[in-house]
């Protein structure tokens, strides 16, 4: 039995084993039976009223039974409209929270009467809203006007008359209509507009005012096309007959509306300009602090403000389910997240508009999407992703790029890239090669300046010429010997949108002598080829040795042509770069002296590695016996941030190695190239990031650092050498080489050599956002964990605690602080031999995100084509989302009620057995 009321259906069924047609017949049998027997009874008790209950009981008993046979239950199925969810996305890089300036005072209104503020509740938006609707009809004439092209080639090329035909114009028909209308509505509007703008009477505007004349000549040359074509059309309807003469007419007539719309468009915002200059002039006090208060909000809270000042949200949330989210820093399991609270230094320093997107799709697959909305200002600076728009395209979901910042370049001045070395020699000149972003007024002048603290030791000064980028060369030098913290900027005269990207700060190790290095290798090959050539260019001293290209065993002793024979003899270099097996001549006892150079002496090791690890007597498997397994920071390994690729991990600290590319040689990487189109852009980072790539599956990292005592040990594919050149060139190959060479010779502590207590920060500086660790060497190890003490700029203290490093009589203590804000900072230790301090400071890394920042209007509105969607500045944010259509789909809940086991049917049955019962036991039917 089936049930509709409205939107809901009761549908009664039975679930027992005997069906309702045999349970009835069953019932209906006994309650007859049962009723002849109660009746035979009954006469003899004529005299007594009590049994004729038994008349009532009975019967519902039977039925009741009855009912419990069947087993019935009801079905309830009720359809409720499930409203799609529209998903508005909010770029929060730290490009959003720069500020605009506005190219004029229209902008400026546009955006000030979307956020309702005080001032803008009168200002006439005729033109504004008039251009709103010609752009909507821009949109569609295009297509339009070339269906129509299309058709009236294949007739001049003697094609048929078809069906296609009378579509295309049956189509134009509909749309002409409604903008024909539309004129009309708006013609008494636009005259009275127009005696206003002039205050003269409209037929006296052409000699009192020929330019508002001229504009407004082609807004009413628009209006009329729209009503010749209306009738055209009209006239085609009334004789189909002449149906291919007619389309000539109408292409005709269509091809001359979009060119009135190209020059209607202009002239409008002309007028609506001259418009709002005079609503300026007669303005009240509250609408030039509501202009200032455009340009000095941030982009993040324009967009932010748009959607909740504007009553955006609110109209929204009765046609969809709206969803506001963060697009990079929020947490896609979180509903969405609030961008009032976020800080800049939390903002997201990349810029990956695609990756989220594409995770939201995949979490919303099995649901609707009304659309999705992304409010950013296009600064795109990760590896295109034309799958992901072209996926938006398939599913058919609106997609709207709306652009948040002004469409005129800001004038900046940005250091761009340097190409300073890390390493120098006191007292000797040095070069530094820097490129600067020039987008300033020709002319302007300005200076690249180096300083190391208060002292300038090095200057170029340049002037803007017009193109976007200028590159100098410093020569600079540094007259003491330790690690010194440079400031590098650039300054010039004039407005600068964005001071943050002037200045950033790096580290430099002057030493006073050429730093020596052993390379001990088996043959000439190609990747010892591309480090000797790095070698030669550097402050180095090299001793080469190639095993296997002698006939014998290497000699032993302190001397150029020979290996060193003990720890004494190893010293007296600063790195030794060892290359794959070991030489011929290799005794056990070698193991240990590498190990207490790196550990005791706090030289450093680097590794080239083949990753065919087969071999048990390498160099890593060799020296992991002795100090640890290499391939594990002494950080905790929960550090490592993000799967890059499946068996690949990345954990980043800023320094000067420049490029680190994940390796197609990685036992668990190898097989996932194959799925890359693209593999020079794999992994973008920064120029001057250092990232330290690690497979935690056991195979060797594609490049590892570990800390040892005093020292580190370096490890590096050899195929990685190989791809950094085919991919990236030498230039890539020989940048990352020199920062991995430079880094290796700095001492991690000034007195490694001694048996002194030293604490170090390694890198320095650090980064904002980037783990940082801090070491603590004690020539007396001790069994606990040390406690460090961190003080910053701001007055802040932190109570660190440094846990043992592998191996734990190294006597090194490893902690880990991620900086959140630049400045100064200061870590110290108390140690049995005293308190020791090291000062150094925090930095915000070089990013592109910090350079190019300007609305980036070409490439959104190409990203909104190739998702099958539209691009609109932040002004027109109610336009587009008024267009975005709603979408609903019945949602059906089914829900189930089981009719004969519930308890107050039990009860009922049970109190029904008793009262039947009494009535009997009363008539002395039973004893």
């Amino acid at each position: 039995m089936t049930l509709l009321l409205g939107q809901v259906t009761y549908k009664l069924a039975t679930t027992g084993r005997l069906p309702f047609w045999a349970g009835t017949l069953i019932g209906t049998a006994i309650l007859a039976a049962c009723l002849l027997i109660l009746r035979a009874e009954l006469r003899r008790l004529r005299r007594r009223r009590g049994p004729r209950w038994l008349y009532l009981t009975r019967p519902l008993i039977i039925l009741s039974f009855t009912w419990l046979l069947l087993q019935p239950v009801l079905y309830i199925r009720s359809e409720t409209p499930e409203r799609g969810r529209l998903l508005l996305l909010l770029d929060d890089s730290a490009s959003m929270f720069l500020r605009d300036r506005y190219p004029d005072r229209s902008a400026r209104l546009d955006l000030a009467q979307l956020l309702r503020l005080p001032g803008t509740e009168d200002r006439p938006d005729l033109c504004q809203r008039y251009a709103a609707r010609l752009r909507e009809q821009q949109e569609e004439i295009g297509p339009l006007v070339d269906r129509l092209r299309r058709h009236l080639d294949e007739l001049e090329q003697g094609m048929p008359w078809g069906d296609s035909f009378t579509a295309t114009l049956e189509d134009a028909g509909v749309k002409a209509g409604p903008w024909a209308r539309f004129t009309e509505d708006h013609a008494a509007s636009l005259a009275q507009l127009e005696s206003s703008l002039s205050s003269q009477p409209a037929e006296n505007l052409a000699a009192t005012d020929p330019e508002i004349s001229a504009r407004f000549a082609a807004v009413r040359e628009h209006a009329a096309s729209c009503l010749r074509l209306r009738d055209i059309l009209r006239r085609w309807r009334q004789n189909p007959d002449k149906t291919p003469q007619a389309l000539v007419e109408i292409q005709a007539a269509y091809e001359r509306l979009a060119t009135l719309l190209a020059a209607a468009l202009p002239a409008l915002q002309s007028l609506q300009a001259g418009n709002d200059e005079k609503f300026l002039g007669q303005s009240e006090a509250g609408l030039p602090a509501s202009l200032a208060r455009v340009e000095e909000s941030p982009r993040l809270a324009l967009a932010t403000q748009a959607l909740e000042r504007s009553g955006l949200l609110e109209a929204l949330s009765r046609k969809h389910r709206a969803e506001v989210r963060l697009l990079q820093t929020a947490p896609l399991s979180e509903p969405g997240a609030s961008a009032a609270d976020l800080r800049p230094d939390q903002a997201a320093r990349h810029t990956d508009l695609f990756t989220p997107i594409e995770r939201l799709i995949e979490k919303y697959s099995l649901e609707l999407l009304s659309g999705i909305v992304l409010l950013t200002d296009g600064q795109q600076n990760a590896r295109p992703r034309p799958e992901v728009l072209q996926r938006i395209q398939k599913i058919h979901v609106p997609f709207l790029a709306v652009g948040v910042g002004s469409p005129l370049p800001a004038p900046d001045l940005a250091l761009v890239d340097y190409r300073l070395p890390s390493l120098v020699l006191s007292g000797q000149k040095a070069a530094a090669d820097v490129t600067v972003k020039t987008a300033m007024p020709a002319g302007t002048p300005y200076a690249v300046t180096l300083r190391a603290g208060d002292q300038e030791i090095g200057r170029s000064a340049g002037q803007a010429d017009g193109t976007p980028a200028a590159r100098h060369r410093i020569s600079w030098e540094i007259g003491r010997p330790g690690p010194s913290i440079l400031e590098l900027a650039v300054e010039g005269a004039g407005p600068d949108a964005n001071p943050g990207n002037n200045r950033l700060f790096l580290t430099v190790a002057a030493l006073e002598r050429r730093p020596k290095v052993l390379v001990i290798g088996q043959s000439a090959r190609w990747d010892l080829v591309y480090l000797l050539r790095i070698l030669e260019k550097g402050p180095f001293r090299t001793s080469l040795h190639l095993t296997n290209e002698r006939d014998k065993e290497p000699g032993r002793g302190k001397g150029d042509e020979e290996i060193p024979a003990d720890l004494a003899d190893l010293k007296a270099y600063d790195l030794v770069i060892l290359d794959d097996e070991p030489f011929r001549g290799f005794r056990d006892q070698d193991v240990d002296i590498f190990a207490d150079y790196v550990v005791r002496a706090g030289g450093s090791l680097v590794l080239l590695q083949n990753f065919e690890e087969r071999q048990k007597s390498s160099y890593r498997s060799l020296l992991s016996r002795r100090i640890g397994p290499l391939d594990q920071l002494p950080a905790p390994r929960e550090a490592a941030s993000e799967t890059v690729l499946p068996g690949l991990q990345i954990a980043e600290c800023s320094r000067s190695l420049h490029l680190v590319l994940l390796s197609a040689q990685c036992e668990k990487g190898r097989d996932h190239w194959g799925q890359i189109s693209e593999p020079h852009i794999l992994f973008p980072v920064p120029r001057q990031t250092f990232t330290l790539l690690e497979s935690p599956g056991g195979s060797f990292p594609v490049f590892s650092l570990g800390f040892y005592g005093r020292g580190r040990i370096y490890q590096i594919g050899i195929g990685d050498l190989f791809r950094i050149r085919e991919w990236h060139g030498a230039e890539a190959q020989s940048r990352f080489l020199t920062g991995m060479l430079e880094d290796a010779v700095t001492p991690l502590f000034p007195d490694a050599a001694g048996g002194r207590d030293g604490v170090a920060l390694y890198p320095a500086p650090a980064s904002v956002g980037q783990k940082t660790w801090m070491l603590l060497h004690l020539s007396q190890p001790q069994p606990a964990s040390q406690h460090l003490t961190l003080e910053l700029e701001n007055g802040e203290r932190r109570d660190l605690e440094a846990r043992p490093g592998p191996p734990e009589e190294s006597g090194l203590y490893v902690a880990d602080w991620t900086p959140e804000q630049p400045g100064t900072l200061s870590v110290s230790a108390e140690t049995p031999s005293g308190r020791i301090e090291v000062k150094t400071r925090t930095v915000l890394p070089l990013s592109r995100e910090n350079i190019d920042f300007d609305l980036d209007e070409p490439g959104l509105s190409q990203m909104a084509r190739e998702a099958g969607g539209r691009y609109l500045p932040l002004a027109r944010l109610r336009e587009g989302l008024e267009a975005i259509p709603e979408r609903s789909r019945p949602l059906v809940n089914v829900r189930e009620v089981n009719l004969w086991n519930a308890k107050a049917l039990l009860f009922a049955i049970a109190a029904l057995l008793t009262l039947d019962w009494v009535i009997r036991r009363k008539a002395g039917i039973i004893l």
